[in-house]
């Protein structure tokens, strides 16, 4: 995405940073346009299934009407090249967006 001429760099970074954490609870976190989201992954087929249950740390339930209808299932698929497809039709931008996995040091792995 881009931003107006004078947007500030670091705006422009968190817009167009996805950070996403899968954990073997079956749960994910993720940071999208530098929203927190955190819910549930499920497998269908070749897809990895993101249903989002809490949006900056409150409940779906607790969200404005305009927030839960810009939300929903969000799909991730396996790519032959290691790479995964985000796709969030709901999204600002629902352009389908590749991600690259880059190690980062965790204390819960190795």
């Amino acid at each position: 995405m881009k931003g107006s001429p004078g947007t500030a760099p670091y705006v422009m970074f968190t817009i167009n940073t996805i950070k996403l954490e899968i954990m073997p609870n079956g749960r994910f976190a993720l940071q999208d346009m530098g929203v927190p989201k955190s819910g549930n992954v499920s497998v269908q087929g070749d897809k990895a299934i993101l249903t989002v249950t809490q949006v900056a740390g409150k409940s779906m339930e607790l969200q404005s009407v305009a927030t839960k209808d810009s939300t929903g299932p969000i799909e991730i698929t396996g790519q032959p090249d290691q790479t995964l497809i985000y796709s969030d039709p709901k999204a600002m931008d629902p352009s389908p967006v590749r991600l690259k996995r880059i190690a980062t040091a965790s204390p819960s792995r190795p």
